[in-house]
């Protein structure tokens, strides 16, 4: 089935180097079309480790808050995205 998220987000941990960034742009948009993309290395730097267990938890809070219903969260690798991870309100 097709992920379409509602009321949700993408947080991504993607490091903006040319061409790496733009691949995993392209497939966000393909397989989740209009969903709104944050570049998480410009909300909280490019932590590398840490990145990742952070955005998941501010995904969880807004989640938490009613902010967003549904969040994705991709990690940060040293060549591509490493993980990925969603959540959802129950």
């Amino acid at each position: 089935s097709e992920f379409r998220p509602t009321g949700g987000a993408i947080l991504s941990g993607a490091t903006g180097i040319t061409g790496i960034t733009e691949e995993e742009r392209g497939a966000l948009d393909k397989l989740m079309p209009g969903t709104t993309v944050h570049a998480m290395g410009d909300v909280i730097g490019h932590t590398i480790e840490a990145q990742f267990p952070l955005s998941v938890a501010i995904a969880a809070a807004a989640i938490r808050d009613s902010y967003l219903r549904q969040a994705v969260v991709t990690s940060v690798g040293h060549m591509r995205g490493e993980g990925l991870a969603f959540l959802t309100s129950v």
